[in-house]
Formats: C-alpha cells, structure tokens, sequence
C-alpha cells in the first residue's frame, strides 16, 4: 500500500510538470500579439459615420518588433443580437461584416469600415507564417466598443418627453370628471382630446407614407441614373494581364457575399502573382465609401474576400490594379454594380418598441389621470 501510494504521487507529479510544460509552450506562442489603431481614436469612432473608419492591425513578436512575411486572416462580426434594445439594422446584429485573408510581408493588415450600428464588434485574427518555421502561428481576438450617435440619444428624449406630455395631457383632461350634458355620450373634452389624436394620427401617418413614397421616388431615380453612369466592366487588360471580377450581382443585407480577383496571362494561361489592388466599396447614393483596402494577388493570381452590404440600396465595387512605377500606362478600373435587398426589421422587435411607447403612454395618463383627480383633496 505504501508503495501504491508513492507510485501514486510520482504519477501526480509528472502529470502536473507535463501540464505547466504545456502552458510555457503555449505562452511562449501566445507572446506573439496583435496591435489595432484606428483613426479616428477609438473614443470617437460612431456608427454610420460620414468616413470609413481606418483599421490597421499590427503583428508583434515579443519583443515589440514587426512579424514579417505573414498570413493573416481577420473575421469581424458584428455585436450580438439584442431584442430588448434593437440598433438601426436589426437584421445585420450577430453577424459577420468582413471576412478577408490578406498576406503582408511587412506583417500589417489595414482597411477602411464603415460600422453600422453600435456595440462591442469583435475581430478574430488567426496569423500564420508565410515562410515556413519563421515564427509560430497564433490566434488572438479583440473587442471594439461603439457608442451610439449623439444624435440618437436626442430624438431619444424628444420622443419621450412628446409621449409624456400627451400621455399626462390626456390623462389630466379625462380626470377632469366634467359631467354630461343631454344627448351627449362623451363628454366635450374627451371629445377634443379624441379628435386632436386622430388628426394627429392621420397627419403622422400621411408625413410617413409621402416621405417614404419620396425617398423610393428617389431611390429608384438614383438607381437608373447609376446603372446610366455605370460604365464599369468586369473584365479588362493591362500590361498584358486579363484581370476578371468575379462576385454576386445580388445582396441581402445581412449576408456574406463572396467576392474573388483572377489575374492571368491570356497567352500562357498562367496566373499573375504580386498584382497591387485597391478594392473600394462604394454606397451610391450617398456616394459614401463603407469598405476599401489594398491588396495582391496571390501565387494564383487571385484575391478573395466577403464582405456584407448593411444598407438596402445600390452599391458598386470597384477594383483598380496600378501599372509598376516605371510603367506609362493608366490604371486599370473594373467594376460590379451590387443591388441591395432591404429586409424590414423583425415584427417582434416592432411590436417590442411599439409596447415601450404604449407603456410610457399608459405611465403618463395614469399619472395625469391621478394627479387631477387628487388635486382636489391637497386643496383642502
């Protein structure tokens, strides 16, 4: 039995120096990380903003120093979904905006993004070496909160303090009690009131269906008027390379779209590796730019990515491959218009935010209702 226990402590014992061994090994990997800048700073970063935000991810070696010839694949999603306090784009929470490898021989990844909404985003980097051996590869996250607009918090309070005042206006006219005069079935003053919330009703909702009736006027003149300009192909050549754009014609906001760059040699055949680009995305009515980055081709003369259109509107992406330094030629454009399918948000979301108003409602006339109605008490 003696003997059974020592064994027992020598098995525990090595079992225990194996698993520290294993997370030296693991640290010693983990000691590689990642650096985000962003400009704007961090703190001023807004969803919806006027300019992309730019992002560039840094790879460090222990020391602080760059990780060169590295593969980095980057996944960013979007905050998680919350039904109690939707964003602007109910359909694109809990999703993934971007999704892009991209090699980098100086160990940089940098694009520009627009953020729809606000919330912790989320970016997961997995970074892989490109030669082999030269250092070991590694997974890291990071989390980047977004604030909303300040805007937002506005329209906030002017809606709650608009559904307080006709809340507590008509429960302080109701609590008047006024007594009914013959032939009558209300009295005169719930009469008014009644009258008053249905022409304002009425006028609400005719704002909203010619507004609305305006916007997809505009929309869709916008659009022909793209598709009029759009001039773009798919397809061209440059220094004797055929580059070719390939992707989806049709979007769903709140999916991924698979987009793809071919560079060959039309004589040969072959692919053409190291071929600079600059992809731009590019939201045409308000000729706004949600996504660009500059990129290579690979080994086979090819890029990938996905990426998701947030905004239910027409689009266009726009590649252009630089000719070298020494070359006179012009850069090389091709194109792809993107149309965008809106999707309303989900009927539960608007019946959540439909309740919170008919709940301050409620609050504001039992309030009013009950003040009026004690008024008399606290005078004598």
């Amino acid at each position: 039995m003696k003997y059974f226990k020592l064994a027992l402590l020598v098995g525990v014992i090595c079992l225990m120096s194996h698993f520290y061994s294993g997370d030296r090994v693991f640290s010693q990997s983990s000691q590689s990380s990642v650096q985000l800048l962003t400009e704007p700073a961090l703190e001023k970063i807004r969803p919806l903003a006027e300019k992309p935000v730019k992002f560039t991810f840094k790879i460090l070696d222990k020391t602080g120093k760059a990780l060169n010839n590295a593969n980095i694949h980057l996944t960013l999603l979007t905050p998680p979904r919350s039904p109690w306090f939707s964003t602007d784009f109910p359909w694109v929470e809990g999703t993934t905006l971007l999704d892009i490898t991209q090699p980098s021989k100086t160990g940089e990844l940098q694009f520009q993004q627009i953020l729809p909404i606000r919330g912790n985003y989320t970016f997961k980097l997995e970074v892989n070496p490109l030669i082999v051996d030269s250092f070991q590869p590694f997974q890291q996250t990071l989390s980047l909160s977004v604030s909303e607009n300040e805007i937002k918090y506005r329209n906030y309070v002017i809606l709650l303090v608009l559904l307080l005042f006709i809340g507590f206006g008509g429960g302080w006219i109701i609590g008047a009690g006024e007594s009914l005069q013959a032939g009558e079935v209300v009295p005169q003053r719930v009469r008014l009131l009644l009258s008053s919330a249905i022409i304002v009703t009425i006028a609400t909702l005719l704002f909203i269906c010619i507004t609305a009736e305006v916007g997809s006027s505009h929309s869709e003149h916008e659009h022909h008027q793209s598709e009029m300009t759009h001039s773009l192909g798919d397809q061209g050549q440059i220094l004797g390379a055929t580059i070719q754009l390939l992707g989806q014609e049709n979007a769903t906001v709140g999916q991924l779209n698979d987009f793809q760059i071919k560079a060959i040699n039309p004589q040969t055949q072959k692919p053409i590796s190291n071929l600079p680009l600059t992809i731009k995305a590019n939201q045409l009515e308000s000729n706004l730019v949600i996504f660009a980055t500059q990129a290579e081709t690979d080994s086979q003369g090819q890029f990938r990515w996905q990426q998701q259109f947030f905004d239910g509107s027409p689009h266009e992406l726009t590649v252009t491959v630089s000719p070298n330094i020494s070359s006179k030629s012009q850069p090389l454009q091709i194109g792809k218009a993107i149309e965008v399918e809106a999707i309303h948000p989900p009927l539960v979301t608007r019946l959540i935010s439909l309740s919170y108003m008919i709940f301050t409602l409620a609050i504001a006339f039992g309030l009013g209702f009950w003040l009026h109605r004690l008024r008399p008490l606290l005078n004598t």
